[in-house]
């Protein structure tokens, strides 16, 4: 029973973490401050393994927070579970137990610190959800931007502390507690982007790192369901790299099919090398560039998925068309 309960918390935990960093990569394109309000009982940052012992659950934090950080998203946790009782549960039973700092903080120590690593602010231990609701609202009406390089730039990975004072008596600032001082991304590999692509085709939720628009051309006289799909992919939202007397880029594109039962079917899975002169990347940073792609749509399609990734920042843009939609076109 104990293992079962143990995978169903690290079940939740992964749950969670790519809800969030769905949400992030969903809110990447809105400028300036977000706050989202987290409402849950949260999860366990660690959990008590019978074989290998306490597991701490960084590893999902951390992608999670890093994308909230990228897309500048602070995050609100207001613990669902009120104030609590004098009796409790722990972790790893559901019988009865008096309730200590010592099983009622193991989800809170998690809500806590992705709202310190992301500037939020944590509301546990009150009946009083509506008003923490109220208050993380509140924390939007007023904000500045600060940017700053770090005077010493020692990527080590590890949590790097954020202070900032203002000159005025009884103000309190809401900031990120610290950063991750992260390397530069390692080269992923091609079955990580492989995962990484059909994420984001699963998701409920557009991403919006990269702005994609698509549109339908389907000349008179076409065979049925064969249609051509032009996506319009924002060329400022690419890295590009001056090589000699050439820009280049990279991006990963992905169409597919998916079926009302959740089976996909992949009509294009490639690597796009992207090159431009001069004055066609100041052009292409104007007017953006287009994919073309002719795709015989499926009967029984009931949505088609557009997901276009840059290779070296992994930065995610993604669109999701009804089947309805393009046989409407």
């Amino acid at each position: 029973m104990q293992a079962v309960s143990n995978q169903y918390l690290k079940r939740r935990a992964e749950l969670t973490s790519d809800a969030l960093e769905a949400l992030a990569n969903h809110l990447a394109a809105i400028r300036g401050r977000k706050n989202l309000i987290w409402v849950s009982s949260g999860f366990p940052l660690v959990i008590n393994e019978p074989l290998t012992g306490p597991q701490a659950q960084t590893r999902e934090i951390s992608r999670a927070t890093r994308a909230i950080n990228n897309a500048n998203v602070a995050v609100y946790p207001v613990d669902a579970r009120g104030l609590i009782g004098a009796f409790t549960s722990t972790q790893d039973s559901r019988t009865p137990v008096f309730a200590t700092l010592g099983n009622t903080r193991l989800n809170i120590d998690t809500m806590q610190e992705i709202a310190e690593t992301t500037g939020g602010r944590a509301f546990f231990n009150t009946n009083a959800i509506g008003d923490a609701v109220r208050r993380a609202i509140d924390d939007s009406r007023m904000s500045y931007v600060l940017g700053y390089y770090p005077s010493l730039a020692k990527w080590d990975g590890r949590f790097q502390e954020i202070n900032v004072k203002v000159n005025r008596s009884g103000l309190e600032v809401r900031h990120r507690k610290k950063y991750l001082a992260l390397p530069p991304l390692p080269r992923e590999s091609a079955s990580g982007r492989a995962d990484a692509l059909g994420d984001a085709m699963r998701s409920p939720l557009e991403a919006t790192g990269i702005s994609l628009s698509a549109r339908v051309d389907r000349p008179d006289g076409a065979p049925k369901g064969e249609t051509t799909l032009v996506v319009q992919v924002d060329a400022a939202s690419v890295t590009w790299e001056k090589r000699a007397a050439m820009w280049e880029g990279m991006i990963d594109v992905l169409i597919a099919q998916t079926l009302p039962d959740g089976r996909s079917f992949k009509t294009m899975d490639t690597t796009i090398n992207l090159s431009a002169t001069d004055e066609k990347h100041a052009q292409m940073l104007q007017e953006g560039f287009t994919l073309t792609k002719q795709i015989e749509l499926r009967d029984n399609a009931y949505r088609l998925h557009v997901v276009v990734r840059d290779v070296p920042t992994r930065t995610t843009g993604s669109l999701i068309i009804p089947a309805e939609q393009l046989r409407r076109e």
